[in-house]
């Protein structure tokens, strides 16, 4: 486990007169524990995709306002803090029911901005002066589970600003709303049937509490903004984009299920349920290649939803095709984490020592890059959104600049 780790890297710190020697929160130590905790929490989210019945309709969710802090443990925060915000902030009828993460950065940004506000949460019940570094230590010891704490209705809005949740007055409000009585509820209803999966029964029940709990907390409705010509048209195109390589990166996954499934007859069958992230492999000469993380669903609905890493390779005219291959991987996962500001490593691989060699699993763009529009924004319909629609605005003018830039060159 993690916080076992951990703990003995502690231990050994301390016993070297390490920790003691580290200045400030941005130390070598501290940078590792943080990077831990960016994998573990990394983790809890592909827990959250293998427990959900396929066509939830809750990744916009997820990715949007499914923080992992809450009075539960990490996996049910997700899921409760996603339905919450379906309900309350719901997406028009005409928009994407089936959304895939193809764009990594967005996964990235959720979870960076959870352990966000997870380390306020428990600062919050630290003594004055504490450091980042102690509240990670306790974070790892924890495994993130700080469910056995008490915490009051000021802590919960602090802890989704500073993780800037959308709607952060009034997630606080509803998660120090929540009582002994209805989280012991809400826990017996996210109980996994035989196969690892929330029964849609057990999902439409925990819907109809919490749109209970919404109508008494009358939350307040998002300010109403049009958006300007030239932001509708970048939508748009994006919305196009992205159904073109949603459409070819599950046709393609579909085809190796079936391949995986005449090469393994004796393991369950398999459909595509939801992709969890694709990079861009190494750059090559002869090729360009695609690394994907997708949950697969048992056709019996028997198995267990299943994790998969997949190969994707598109040789040059001319070149010699490399086959494209998938292969199932452990939740519980030992790979190395590294999640840094400039790069890091976003989804997960095999245990092989080809994708380690050359830091090939190791791609751009970082924890830095997580702030301002990622282009899962564009995918869905904020126009009621007053910020999104500035945001757009500001896009849409920093485009014309570009433009104009190059046109002087």
């Amino acid at each position: 486990m993690i916080s076992t780790f951990l703990a003995k890297a502690a231990r050994t710190a301390r016993s070297r007169g390490l920790v003691e020697s580290c200045s400030g929160d941005t130390c070598e130590y501290t940078e590792s524990l943080r990077m831990r905790l960016h994998s573990a929490i990394h983790a809890f989210y592909l827990k959250v995709f293998t427990m959900l019945p396929p066509s939830t309709g809750l990744i916009r969710d997820i990715l949007w306002a499914g923080h992992c802090y809450g009075p539960m443990d990490p996996v049910s925060n997700i899921i409760v803090n996603s339905i919450w915000h379906n309900i309350v902030y719901p997406l028009p009828m005409s928009e994407i029911k089936e959304y895939h993460i193809i764009d990594t950065l967005s996964m990235l940004r959720v979870e960076v901005r959870s352990l966000e506000g997870l380390i306020t949460l428990v600062r919050g019940n630290f003594e004055s002066g504490c450091s980042t570094q102690q509240v990670m230590e306790h974070l790892s010891h924890k495994s993130c589970d700080i469910s056995h704490e008490m915490h009051t209705l000021q802590q919960f809005v602090a802890a989704a600003t500073t993780a800037r949740h959308p709607q952060h007055a009034a997630l606080g409000s509803f998660l120090a709303s929540l009582t002994p009585d209805m989280l012991n509820d809400l826990r017996h209803l996210l109980t996994t049937g035989t196969n690892g999966v929330i029964p849609r029964e057990s999902l439409g029940q925990i819907k109809y509490f919490l749109r209970q709990k919404v109508m008494a907390l009358d939350p307040e409705p998002p300010k109403v903004a049009e958006l300007c010509e030239e932001a509708k048209g970048t939508l748009l195109r994006m919305k196009s984009y992205y159904n073109r390589m949603k459409l070819h990166f599950c046709s393609k996954l579909e085809q190796l299920l079936q391949k995986y499934a005449s090469e393994h007859p004796l393991e369950p069958q398999y459909v595509l349920s939801v992709i969890c992230g694709v990079v861009a492999g190494s750059e090559s000469l002869d090729r360009e290649c695609y690394h994907v993380n997708f949950v697969a669903a048992s056709k019996s609905g028997i198995a267990r939803n299943q994790l998969f890493f997949a190969e994707l390779n598109y040789a040059y005219p001319g070149e010699q095709e490399k086959p494209n291959f998938c292969c199932p991987l452990p939740l519980i996962y030992t790979g190395r984490c590294y999640y840094g500001k400039g790069t890091a490593r976003k989804i997960v691989y095999p245990d092989s020592a080809d994708f380690i060699k050359s830091n090939h699993d190791i791609t751009s763009y970082g924890t830095r890059h997580t702030d301002g529009m990622l282009n899962v924004d564009l995918m869905f319909d904020f126009r009621s959104d007053a910020q999104f629609a500035d945001d757009m605005r500001k896009y849409c003018e920093r485009q014309k600049e570009l433009l104009q830039e190059g046109d002087e060159y």
